[in-house]
């Protein structure tokens, strides 16, 4: 507001009988100019308001017939005018496709370009036989993240003066602007999306609380056992794998048996997703107490604390198994790591007594693998 009161504010000294101050030099024009640029910024206007600022003024100071900010789409080789301001109206859009060809020259070298009257236009092929002819050009590219974004360009119609070393140098200054806004919206959006990603870790974390209080007795040991388990690291657990003839059947270690499924949830029937499942070994000496069992499922989108879905199973000889289940240890927001991998933990809701002692004893039939190795499931059986 103090910046805008002083260039508004006029006098009988300077002839501001109209309330604005008059300049009587370009230089003070350019000083309004990098004024307004770097107040926009500085406001955290969107970056188009800036690119508009940044072109307008730029053509203004170089007493240029037009001036554009280009982007380079990267992917596909191209420029792609983001603002053209021309002081003719009439002339803002007339032959920009030549002007962008210009502008592919600095953004292929990486420097600015100076064309400084026709004689330099003749690697372009430029005919100057049409009535309305660009006498002299620059463009300076700029970057973003540390590659070449795009490019700042001005251009001269029909001039009979070009452009000098000193404007290019001038032109270089609004070009490193652009840079600037395009850096500082980029920070801006990171702030953004990591206040919303506390926003969403806190909210995460309340509802674990809510949900870890409406947990049954047997619910809360099973947490407490795989927690101890990730805080010691898994030491007492990791197994090598069995050789045959070298333990009997009913000690078998704490390996993870592992098998491939699906998951289907009931607000969406129609998905499904492909997951590992890693069944805790230990639970399955003796009787094969599945329900017992620890069971995990290493997944880059775990489910909320509490959340219940289908979990099908596929077993041998085409055999599939589809088990109503509930979350009960969700590493959702938490860091990973090679002792808390992103997944969940899961325990079946219902499983009718003698089919448990089936799946047991078929699980319990094959082989196990030591805690931490990244085996692949075999895939579901055709």
């Amino acid at each position: 507001m103090l910046f805008k009161n002083l260039f508004n504010k006029g006098s009988k000294d300077n002839g501001g009988s109209r309330g604005v101050l008059s300049f009587k030099t370009p230089r003070d024009h350019e000083h309004v100019a990098l004024l307004q640029i770097s107040s926009a910024i500085k406001s955290q206007k969107d970056i188009s308001a800036v690119f508009e600022i940044i072109g307008r003024e730029s053509a203004r100071c170089l007493n240029a017939s037009r001036a554009t900010v280009f982007l380079a789409d990267v992917g596909k080789g191209a420029l792609k005018a983001q603002f053209t301001y021309s002081p003719d109206p009439a002339e803002e859009k007339i032959g920009l496709q030549e002007e962008k060809d210009f502008s592919r020259k600095p953004l292929a070298d990486k420097r600015p370009l100076l064309l400084k009257d026709s004689k330099d236009f003749a690697e372009f092929g430029k005919s100057d036989e049409k009535e309305r002819k660009t006498t002299s050009f620059m463009s300076v590219p700029f970057g973003f993240q540390g590659k070449i974004a795009g490019t700042l360009s001005v251009s001269m119609f029909n001039g009979k003066k070009g452009f000098s070393q000193r404007d290019l140098e001038f032109l270089a200054i609004f070009a490193n602007h652009v840079s600037i806004a395009m850096q500082n919206q980029y920070l801006l959006e990171e702030v953004r999306k990591a206040g919303s990603l506390r926003k969403n870790y806190e909210q995460h974390l309340d509802d674990l609380m809510g949900q870890l209080q409406g947990l049954s007795n047997e619910e809360r040991r099973r947490i407490d056992d795989h927690i101890a388990k990730l805080l010691s690291g898994f030491s007492d657990d990791r197994r090598q794998p069995i050789r045959p003839g070298e333990e009997g059947e009913n000690d078998r270690g704490n390996g993870s048996i592992r098998l491939a499924g699906e998951m289907t949830f009931e607000d969406a029937p129609n998905l499904t997703e492909k997951v590992q499942v890693e069944i805790e070994a230990g639970a399955l000496r003796g009787a094969g107490d599945l329900g017992r069992a620890t069971v995990f499922i290493p997944t880059a989108n775990p489910r909320d604390l509490g959340e219940q879905f289908f979990l099908k199973i596929y077993l041998a000889e085409g055999q599939q198994l589809e088990l109503p289940s509930k979350v009960i240890f969700s590493n959702k927001y938490g860091k990973e790591s090679e002792n808390l991998r992103r997944g969940m933990g899961i325990k079946f809701l219902a499983l009718p007594p003698e089919l448990e002692k089936q799946v047991g004893d078929y699980l319990k039939s094959l082989p196990i693998q030591p805690d931490g190795e990244g085996q692949e499931p075999s895939p579901p059986p055709l």
